[in-house]
């Protein structure tokens, strides 16, 4: 019914009668219950101690009388349907939001358990002393107030200025939509408004702090309007919210869904599928105490028995298969080392791609424990899964059966029963498709006869900080189902309070030696050169090598820069692997300036231009080949990725090598407590942190094992298919705690900062006949088949990318240009009739 009444005012009034019967229907029956619950409660014993009693008691000032039966029905309907759906929203994601701040969490905490007494019922009096929890509440209904916009009539013709000093003139009659969620999120208006910051109030309702000596205006914070027409059920809205939450963090930890990312549709504080919050039992609520000491780490998942208490021969050489899907090598190491992890408890794990867990559409028969680990492109698999997907997982999905029914030669039953377990990898940016190839997989193996599950699908979000240390608790998981089934009487007790204490795995050598050239000397025969090597790398991975052909800017801001670039392949029968469709994008691989690269491998004492070679010990590291030769400034620049800060455990294996202890001490706060307000929030490099820590000197081996590899960066291409490659490339610039940070890649194409493609370290900066590498890259974004169906593209900045190849084609079948427009901020541009002919 409610839905029907917003339905309403948004729809073409004739339509209306289409709907009328349903929904009074609807209405007499809400109605009808609201009639009954006001007769009932009228004879209630209790009716003076509740909203629905003061109602029915309440007198008019003046006359007397009292509100009429349809009026008290109107506010009961606004409490009940409209105050409720409000409310719980505010609660909702103020509960996601305290689930990802640790610190913020034990702070309410610790103001519940110091002014409420859990002995006796909580009251007003208790209430209105939870100041903090006002601050936490004022700060989410400032990032998801409940109603993102609300409306005014205008009763007279009237004249108003907007903040770039442009009038406008509304006439009477006219309505005024004010969009509240924009309001609360303009960086005119908030500092750092993105942020969940609930210290940027005072905790005075509705009173928030000054900042930089400028007052905020009383209509910049609006989630219950103001004015004369002020939500009248404010105070009733925040006091219920604040009732629960004092109750529900009192007897909980509460911590962020793995599986259940918000996913926002139309409404944008209405997920689509609801919000993930888990909550676990505090062992000791009840009992006021002292809250623990404040991280504001991620909330962990709970402890389990820890892997030094299972025996070293548990596995007793059981065979375990690891399946992996991976583009970027971050899947594929996390697989080689839960590889090395279970050897060392005596299993025997071999690691091999994920397309060799079925054949020609039959699964593997052989296998007894698999673990499937894969990541997502955009919702595709990568190279070394896409047979697996084709073949094995879209005819399910497709047709909607069991594999065993969809895939010819799918075993219905075996003598030998398999444990499996799914972990994805993926970023949390790409929400409509976020771990879509794992998930599909792990639900895929799920329906198989004789596959049963040893461990809950587990996803992996690499866009977090903190990711590798839910890996290394998610090993120990692995390890002990694993340890289950080699002995059933092998038993584990899992602790029912998390811990905010980090358990920081401590790193696995891989067993890179790093054998150094003697430069007098040719390179030994059968050994290929550093050009050689990185050629086959790129060959190896499907990339070609492109070169500019147009680069012109098109927008420059102080902190912003934005230029078109066009590029093709330098050799033309690599013309055929670059044939795009309208919509797909392009991987581009970064290069490292030469300036952070000569200032790194200074810092390491290496001489750039040094070759060596890799030998490895551990059959599964896949991340260098042997018999290649690579230098320092290649290895520096294009292999491995120094400008994203170093993880826990790279910094906790620094310490050791680490001389002065006030410096190795420092260097372990790093990987704990001072970890995401110090390595994070201020995107410290190794390269920082090693001039942090003047006598730390790590082995280049060690560094080489503890550094990320670099990835690709991805780009929407913004020409049509069968036009040259085009793109709308955004020059990231931006200020950090007074040091100067660049978008790797964009600054890379636009030749801000001097590239490290040579190992010399004045390199040339990225001008004239610069040549980078390349991969297509297939998208499911694209225009619809009927091509006669209006579309409506929204965007923000370079997002435009992909709709201007998308109003190419357009333009290209002969569409007048005079018939789209662009929006662009408060503007309408008209679409330029050349764009068509690019």
């Amino acid at each position: 019914c409610m839905e029907e009444s917003l339905a309403r005012v948004m729809r073409f009034p004739p339509l209306n009668i289409l709907h009328k019967k349903k929904y009074d229907a609807e209405y007499a029956k809400l109605h009808s219950i609201l009639d009954n619950l006001i007769d009932n409660h009228a004879n209630s014993p209790f009716a003076e101690l509740s909203v629905l009693g003061s109602l029915l008691n309440a007198r008019h000032s003046r006359t007397g009388e009292p509100f009429t039966r349809e009026q008290i029905r109107d506010q009961c309907i606004t409490l009940l349907v409209a105050g409720h759906k409000t409310t719980q929203i505010l609660m909702s994601w103020a509960l996601y939001l305290i689930s990802h701040e640790g610190d913020v969490e034990e702070e309410m905490y610790a103001e519940i358990m110091r002014e409420i007494d859990v002995e006796k019922p909580i009251t007003m009096q208790m209430l209105n002393k939870l100041k903090f929890m006002d601050q936490v509440l004022l700060e989410t209904l400032r990032l998801y107030a409940p109603a993102q916009s609300v409306s005014r009539g205008v009763v007279e013709g009237m004249t108003v200025e907007d903040m770039d000093g442009n009038s406008w003139y509304f006439e009477a009659g006219s309505h005024v939509f004010l969009a509240v969620y924009e309001m609360h999120r303009h960086t005119d208006l908030w500092d750092k408004p993105e942020k969940f910051d609930p210290h940027r109030w005072d905790g005075k309702a509705f009173a928030p702090k000054k900042e930089g000596g400028k007052g905020y205006h009383p209509f910049q914070f609006t989630p219950f309007g103001g004015g004369a027409r002020l939500c009248i059920g404010n105070l009733f809205a925040l006091t219920q919210v604040k009732l629960y939450m004092s109750l529900l963090i009192q007897r909980f930890y509460l911590r962020p869904s793995k599986t259940k990312i918000p996913q926002i549709g139309q409404d944008f504080v209405v997920p689509t599928e609801g919000i993930g919050i888990r909550f676990i039992v505090r062992s000791s609520w009840g009992k006021p105490q002292p809250p623990p000491a404040v991280d504001v780490s991620p909330p962990q998942r709970q402890q389990t028995t820890p892997a030094n208490e299972v025996p070293a021969n548990i596995g007793k050489g059981t065979a375990v298969e690891i399946y992996v899907g991976s583009e970027n090598g971050v899947t594929s190491d996390g697989a080689n080392k839960l590889a090395k992890f279970l050897d060392a408890h005596d299993f025997n794990c071999t690691v091999s791609d994920l397309n060799n867990l079925q054949k020609d559409g039959t699964l593997n028969n052989t296998a007894k424990n698999v673990i499937v680990m894969s990541s997502s492109y955009n919702g595709q698999p990568p190279k070394n899964a896409a047979t697996w997907w084709k073949e094995f997982v879209l005819p399910a999905i497709r047709d909607k059966k069991t594999p065993g029914e969809a895939v010819a030669g799918s075993p219905k039953s075996r003598d030998a029963h398999t444990i499996f377990c799914v972990a994805g990898f993926g970023h949390h940016n790409w929400h409509l498709t976020y771990q879509k190839v794992a998930k599909e997989s792990c639900k895929v193996l799920q329906q198989l006869p004789d596959w049963t599950e040893m461990a809950d699908f587990q996803p992996f979000d690499v866009g977090q900080y903190d990711w590798e240390n839910d890996f290394e608790q998610w090993k120990h998981v692995v390890l002990l189902r694993l340890a289950q089934s080699c002995n059933p009487s092998f038993l584990t007790q899992p602790s029912n309070e998390p811990t905010r204490e980090l358990s920081i795995g401590q790193h696995e050598s891989m067993g890179v030696n790093i054998v150094w050239r003697d430069m007098s000397q040719p390179v030994p025969d059968g050994v290929l050169s550093v050009e050689q090597s990185k050629r086959g790398f790129f060959k190896f991975k499907e990339y070609v090598e492109m070169e500019f052909k147009v680069r012109e800017p098109l927008v420059n801001y102080e902190d912003r820069r934005t230029e078109h670039i066009q590029i093709v392949p330098v050799n033309t029968e690599d013309a055929s692997k670059f044939m795009h469709t309208t919509g797909d994008h392009v991987a581009i691989w970064p290069v490292t300036s030469a300036e952070l690269v000569t200032q790194l491998a200074q810092r390491l004492k290496l001489d750039l231009t040094s070759e060596f070679s890799v030998e490895i010990s551990a059959k599964r590291l896949v991340s260098w080949v042997e018999n290649t030769l690579c230098d320092v400034a290649t290895a520096l620049s294009t292999y491995f990725d120094i400008t994203t800060p170093p993880t826990r455990a790279a910094l906790n294996e620094y310490a050791d090598f680490t001389t002065n202890e006030d410096e190795k001490a420092s260097m372990k706060r790093l990987a704990r407590a001072d970890y995401q307000k110090k390595v994070q929030s201020e995107r410290l490099t190794v390269l920082d942190i090693l001039n942090q820590h003047p006598s730390c000197n790590p082995p280049f081996n060690l560094f080489c094992e503890l550094t990320p590899q670099q990835s690709p960066r991805y780009y929407s291409i913004s020409s049509r298919g069968g036009a040259p490659v085009e793109l709308t490339v955004g020059c990231l610039q931006y200020n950090l705690q007074d040091k100067a940070h660049f978008g790797l890649c964009s600054n890379y194409l636009s030749g801000t900062k001097k590239s490290a493609t040579s190992p010399m370290p004045n390199a040339p900066s990225n001008e004239g006949s610069i040549k980078v590498w390349a991969a297509l890259q297939q998208s499911s974004f694209r225009l619809p088949e009927d091509d006669q169906r209006p579309i409506i593209m929204v965007c923000n900045g370079t997002g435009l990318a992909p709709f201007r190849a998308f109003i190419q084609v357009w333009l290209l079948h002969g569409e007048s240009a005079s018939q789209s427009t662009i929006s662009h901020g408060s503007h309408w541009i008209r679409i330029p009739a050349k764009l068509g002919s690019m």
